[in-house]
C-alpha cells in the first residue's frame, strides 16, 4: 500500500512537473533520481531555507536598497523637518522626491575632513578621512555592502553632491554584481553544483567536472610551461652557436693578420757542376 502511495506521489509530481508547477531546473536533476519525490521535495525544502534565511539574489538586494532609501529618508526629514507628516501622508510622492538625491556625505563631513597635507603613497588625508566616514555611516545602513570599495573618493573631488553621487553609482554597481553572483551560486545549487572561479569567469561544476578542469588546465601550464622551456633552450642554443661563429671568424681573422705581419721566409738551392755552381731561390 506504501509502495502505491508513494508511486501516485510521484506520478501526481511529474504531472506536475509537466504542467510547470515545479521548477524545471529541479525537475531535471531529480528525473533521474530513484525517489522522485523525495528529491523534489528536498530540493524544495533547501529553496524555502535559503528564502527564509535572506538568501535569495532578488529579496537580497530588495532588503539593501531598502536599507539604502530607509537611510536616506531620515537624512530628508532631518534636512526638512517641516515635510515629515507630508512624507506619511503621501509616501509616493515623497518617495519621487527623496530618491531625486543622495544624502550620504554631508557639508561638515567636507569641512571636516579638510587638510592639505599628503601620505608617503601620494594620497591627501581628506580622502582618507572620507574613506572612513563613509565606511563606519555605511555599516550602520547594510552589513551586506563591502563598503571598502564605493567609499574610495576622488581626490580631485569634494563637492558634497559628486560625492554622493559617484558613492551612489559605485553601490549600485556593486550591488548589481553581488546579485549576478547570487543568482549564478543559487543556480548552481539547485543543479546539485557549486559556482567556481575559472580561467574564463565563473562556472557551475561537480567535484567531478571540478576535478576534470583542474587535471586539464594543469596539463595545459605543464605543456605551456615545457612549451616555453623549449622556446628559451632554442634561443640559447641559436645565441651559443652565433657566438661560436663570432670567434671562429675573430679566430681566422687573427691568424690572418698574424701571416701577413710575417715576413716570408727564402729557401735557395744550389747545385754544382764540375766548377759551376748554381744557386736558386724561391
Amino acid at each position: 500500500m506504501k509502495k502505491v502511495l508513494v508511486a501516485l506521489a510521484t506520478t501526481s509530481l511529474l504531472t506536475q512537473a509537466a504542467l510547470g508547477e515545479i521548477n524545471p531546473a529541479v525537475h531535471k536533476v531529480c528525473i533521474e533520481a530513484k525517489d522522485y519525490a523525495g528529491c523534489v521535495e528536498s530540493h524544495n525544502s533547501l529553496s524555502r531555507k535559503r528564502s527564509s534565511e535572506g538568501g535569495n539574489a532578488a529579496a537580497k538586494t530588495k532588503e539593501i536598497m531598502a536599507a539604502l532609501y530607509d537611510f536616506n529618508k531620515r537624512q530628508f526629514i532631518v534636512e526638512n523637518p517641516s515635510l515629515g507628516s507630508w512624507i506619511r501622508d503621501n509616501p509616493e510622492l515623497a518617495k519621487k522626491a527623496i530618491e531625486k538625491e543622495f544624502r550620504f556625505f554631508r557639508d561638515e563631513d567636507i569641512e571636516t575632513s579638510s587638510s592639505g597635507t599628503m601620505n608617503a603613497w601620494g594620497i591627501s588625508e581628506q580622502s582618507e578621512m572620507l574613506a572612513v566616514i563613509c565606511r563606519q555611516r555605511g555599516e550602520t545602513i547594510t552589513r551586506h555592502i563591502d563598503w571598502q570599495l564605493p567609499c574610495l573618493t576622488d581626490p580631485n573631488e569634494y563637492s558634497t553632491e559628486k560625492l554622493n553621487q559617484n558613492l551612489y553609482k559605485q553601490i549600485v554597481r556593486q550591488v548589481e554584481r553581488r546579485e549576478l553572483q547570487e543568482m549564478e551560486k543559487e543556480g548552481c545549487e539547485v543543479e546539485g553544483k557549486k559556482l567556481r572561479s575559472t580561467m574564463h569567469g565563473n562556472a557551475c561544476m561537480s567535484d567531478y567536472e571540478y576535478m576534470s578542469y583542474m587535471q586539464k588546465q594543469n596539463e595545459r601550464e605543464a605543456e605551456e610551461s615545457y612549451r616555453r622551456h623549449q622556446m628559451r633552450q632554442a634561443e640559447t642554443d641559436r645565441k651559443n652557436a652565433e657566438r661560436r661563429r663570432a670567434m671562429e671568424g675573430f679566430a681566422e681573422s687573427i691568424k690572418t693578420l698574424g701571416e701577413s705581419l710575417q715576413p716570408k721566409g727564402v729557401n735557395c738551392f744550389s747545385q754544382s757542376y764540375g766548377s759551376i755552381v748554381t744557386t736558386r731561390c724561391n
